[in-house]
């Protein structure tokens, strides 16, 4: 379609100039803030999982606060730049090898070690290796769900169907329920595509800020109450607020130093998104035989750090080696 092609012809800069108060490296942060928040929580639930450190009732607040937007947010910006490139057959192709290349690597080191030491957050056995395939361990379940999702972008020829396409996710979440979670997580990926297709960043406004803080609010504490995962299409105005107030955020930041922390680990979140897990087990695995010179609360903080930036350390090494694609932390073009 004409509206397609005509996006194409667009550069990045057409968007700064649209809004020329946002950086054009907000994408990078957005990444980098919405990785970290993955990397600490997963870590911390981790330690919960282990027995090292109690579940309080404030852990599970910030718990929902990060869930309500982190993946989604992903998923957002993965739509605004995959959708005018969604179309192309080959892109597809490229795109589920590499997507699914990183999930079968990652997901394989991750039993391997959960069944050989307790370098993982969960306990797994050797014989998974056997459904490795189409069962996803721990967090690998992004990987498959981004890839449906990327065939769904394929179907999005008309501006219609954007709508046409979140009404049927809604119906069809709730009556039914799609393997890994499709129908709740390919809304998102359609908001950021629509974002794209109209050439347009959610403008930042206080106000909004302000409303969109107390909705995100609200809707943590609604999902607290009633026992209701902040992942449910019930949520979906909660996930979209919280959203839009990090964006705004991260638009907002001032800081040299800041925007340069959070768009490296941006530029990281694939190497940190995949190795977190395994470097904060083994972490916590470490400190534990420590015993009384590593309390809960320390030893958790030096898992997050490590979760963090030896991920990004082995990103620096394997680009520096050109060994980067082949351990899945950077995409590849098999056809081009």
């Amino acid at each position: 379609m004409n509206f397609i092609a005509a996006r194409e012809e667009k550069s990045i800069k057409n968007t700064s100039s649209i809004l020329p108060h946002v950086r054009l490296d907000t994408f990078d942060v957005l990444k980098g803030v919405a990785i970290i928040c993955v990397a600490v929580f997963h870590d911390i639930e981790g330690f919960i999982h282990a027995g090292s450190t109690p579940k309080s009732s404030l852990i599970g607040y910030l718990c929902g606060c990060a869930y309500d937007f982190h993946v989604q947010m992903f998923f957002i910006i993965a739509g605004y730049f995959c959708f005018t490139k969604a179309r192309s057959w080959k892109y597809q192709i490229n795109r589920f090898v590499c997507l699914y290349w990183a999930y079968l690597l990652w997901g394989t080191i991750s039993i391997v070690l959960s069944s050989t030491s307790k370098a993982s957050n969960e306990a797994h056995s050797l014989q998974e290796l056997r459904t490795v395939f189409i069962v996803p361990v721990f967090g690998t379940w992004f990987l498959l769900t981004l890839i449906l999702c990327t065939v769904g972008m394929y179907f999005i020829r008309a501006k219609w169907h954007f709508a046409a396409a979140v009404i049927l996710c809604v119906v069809v979440e709730v009556f039914f329920r799609l393997p890994f979670g499709f129908c709740y997580w390919f809304p998102f990926m359609l908001l950021g595509a629509y974002l794209k297709d109209v050439d347009r960043l959610p403008p930042l406004r206080g106000s909004y800020f302000i409303f969109s803080c107390m909705l995100a609010v609200v809707g943590v504490a609604l999902a607290q109450r009633y026992s209701i995962s902040i992942r449910d299409w019930r949520f979906f105005w909660s996930n979209l607020a919280a959203c839009y107030a990090v964006f705004y955020l991260c638009a907002k930041l001032k800081s040299a130093k800041t925007i340069s922390f959070f768009a490296s680990c941006g530029m990281a979140s694939m190497p940190i998104y995949l190795a977190h897990s395994i470097v904060a087990a083994a972490v916590r695995a470490g400190l534990h035989k420590a015993g009384r010179w590593f309390p809960g609360s320390v030893s958790i903080v030096v898992a997050i750090i490590c979760s963090i930036c030896i991920p990004w350390l082995l990103f620096r090494l394997t680009k520096r080696l050109k060994i980067d694609k082949v351990v899945g932390f950077s995409s590849f073009a098999l056809l081009k």
